[in-house]
């Protein structure tokens, strides 16, 4: 990674484009977002009221290729500013992205706006523990479905950048190991297959016990044995729609890390969202019971308000994920995500008859 002295030399070398005057290193303040397989660091102008931004850096990792670190960090750039342009033509002022605003491929380096406002997956955990009212989280669900609404209904077919040979092979292995990501680009009965296929797997890998992951299996296939014959219903797709990648703000709700957006089946996004609820309103010791299935509601009536999806396939695309919570591990907060995805599972696999 790089250090923070060194990315405050880039970044004040590119001063003009980022804050519309020169500065100087000294000048700008950062603070450590996030440490994972990349940095993360929010970026202020000491003294100044502009809003902060956003520094994404980018590593050659262990194998030190730094050619291809600067061809990934070209396409993630490229998908961003694809998907703001698209917004931005669309007139849907409401529903935002941040702006990228520069690329500086070689260091692995991107600049973006900050989304303002407060994380949905903020919200809900405050509200568990009666620290936000009801109402106002169900003004940033509805925010959700809308924003998810304008993307896939209202923007045309996203034109990404092309990638050259070796970044496509890179980005489809990547994908490919992914249980969210490897469905991106699928639709009707292939995507049928890979739903299946990857859940079986995971389910051999956590050590699921044999009769209830054949139950699972069943289910899957029976929910999906339609699904090759026109019930697919594809467009723009975020890729990983989670509560903890939009973000609620004034008046708007801003969507962050959409370098996995693309052109696939509409149900992912909608199910993954549902089944990221599903899992954070398990904690709520102060909570009713019904929140998880009202926010469920608030989501869907804005997000498909004239009901023109299946509900069984819905169903079934979030107990797909949900698989992935059955896991082994993870002390307290695993052992009751897999209580809670085995309740789920099993009311579920009830409804479907299985």
């Amino acid at each position: 990674m790089r250090s923070a002295n060194a990315l405050q030399h880039t970044l004040a070398e590119h001063g003009q484009v980022l804050f519309g005057t020169q500065v100087s290193p000294e000048a700008l303040v950062l603070t450590t977002v996030a440490k994972d397989t990349r940095a993360i660091f929010r970026v202020r102008k000491a003294g100044s009221g502009s809003p902060p931004l956003i520094a994404k850096t980018r590593s050659p990792g262990r194998s030190g290729d730094r050619e291809l670190m600067a061809a990934e960090t070209e396409w993630e750039f490229g998908v961003h500013s694809a998907v703001w342009h698209s917004l931005q033509a669309a007139g849907s002022p409401l529903y935002r992205v941040p702006k990228p605003l520069l690329l500086v491929a070689e260091q692995g380096l991107i600049v973006m706006e900050e989304a303002s406002g407060e994380p949905v997956v903020r919200s809900l955990w405050r509200e568990g523990f009666g620290l936000t009212r009801h109402v106002a989280n169900d003004d940033r669900i509805r925010g959700c479905g809308e924003w998810l609404r304008a993307f896939a209904a209202r923007v045309p077919r996203l034109t990404l950048p092309e990638a050259p040979p070796r970044i496509a092979e890179t980005l489809a292995a990547n994908r490919s190991r992914h249980h969210v990501y490897s469905l991106i680009g699928r639709s009707g009965q292939e995507l049928a297959d890979a739903v299946v296929a990857n859940a079986v797997r995971r389910l051999e890998a956590y050590r699921v016990d044999r009769f209830l992951a054949s139950r699972i299996e069943k289910g899957l296939t029976r929910s999906f044995d339609a699904f090759g014959g026109g019930a697919d219903i594809q467009g723009n797709v975020h890729g990983k729609y989670s509560i903890a990648d939009v973000v609620s703000g004034a008046g708007h709700t801003t969507a962050i890390d959409l370098e996995q957006a693309g052109y696939g089946s509409l149900y992912l996004d909608a199910a993954y969202f549902l089944f990221q609820i599903a899992m954070v309103m398990r904690w709520r010791p102060l909570g009713r019971r019904s929140r998880p299935a009202e926010l469920r509601q608030v989501f869907l009536s804005a997000r498909w308000p004239e009901r023109e999806f299946d509900e069984r396939l819905l169903e079934a695309f979030i107990a797909y994920y949900l698989v992935n919570s059955l896991r082994p591990g993870g002390q307290l907060p695993g052992f009751t995500a897999r209580l809670s995805a085995r309740a789920w599972l099993e009311r579920w696999l009830s409804r479907v008859g299985v």
